[in-house]
């Protein structure tokens, strides 16, 4: 038994299943329980980034130096080692919204002059400087990479919802668009409304960038390589008071001394 108008059939189910396969894409199955192990199984891939094409940056104000002069000295270490760029934003460079969305702004502005951009937060490290960050890079195709929001395996927020950070942004026009459209979104449009409740600039992500379209373009990794008080490779200290946050910062620099001491 023949189809009637079979071209305009086969053409339909074509359609159907490119709409279908482009919203597998937009939204993929959340697990928030994801967790790498080992780490090691993620940088045994080579790569050829040039190190001079990536910039690792911090958001650092006065208020909080009592302990971010610590991770600002690990992160900093952690640059020259494999020959990045690192600098400090200590200027608000978004003053009609909270300091946390500078970190977009500045984002913008390093991609005039690199083609990876890493935010750190102030209150994270990297633990494990003997990794490159390149080989996170190069794994992953797409053009904006973040971890999900867990303190820890068993503390986890909404699933899908990225912990901004700690973040990879690349300079590709998806890479730009992200970034851009997280910055405006928070600035008209319904997502204006999460500007002033926390956690402000992850809500405007999740509800006006990983809700749309360009969420194809976002790869979200466990939360234990880019995030979390147990993270692999960065680990971050939020939840954490004044002291606990620099008495962990000042434990790792021992720690980094002793393993360049064991390498000699």
């Amino acid at each position: 038994m023949k189809i009637a108008n079979e071209p305009c059939f086969i053409l339909l189910v074509i359609i159907l299943t490119i709409i279908l396969v482009l919203l597998v894409l937009m939204f993929p199955p959340i697990n928030t329980s994801t967790q790498l192990k080992p780490i090691t199984e993620l940088f045994e891939n080579e790569n050829n980034i040039d190190p001079g094409s990536v910039c690792i940056f911090m958001v650092v104000t006065e208020n909080i130096m009592d302990y971010a002069k610590h991770s600002i000295r690990i992160n900093k270490e952690y640059c020259k080692k494999h020959g990045f760029d690192f600098k400090v934003i200590s200027k608000n460079l978004t003053p009609d919204l909270e300091i946390n969305f500078c970190k977009l702004q500045a984002t913008l502005d390093l991609f005039k002059h690199y083609k990876y951009v890493v935010h750190i937060d102030a209150d994270a490290m990297v633990v494990k400087p003997e990794y490159s960050i390149t080989n996170i890079i190069s794994k992953y195709p797409q053009p904006f990479i973040a971890s999900e929001d867990c303190y820890s395996l068993d503390a986890c927020s909404k699933p899908g919802r990225i912990n901004s950070g700690v973040y990879i942004a690349k300079n590709t026009y998806f890479g730009r668009l992200i970034i851009q459209r997280w910055l405006n979104a928070a600035r008209k449009g319904k997502c204006k409304k999460y500007v002033n409740k926390f956690p402000n600039c992850q809500l405007v992500f999740f509800h006006c960038v990983r809700k749309s379209w360009l969420a194809m373009f976002i790869k979200l990794v466990p939360y234990n390589l880019l995030n979390g008080k147990d993270g692999l490779f960065i680990q971050h200290y939020m939840q954490h008071n004044t002291r606990d946050r620099a008495d962990g910062f000042i434990n790792q620099l021992k720690k980094n001394r002793v393993d360049r001491i064991s390498v000699f």
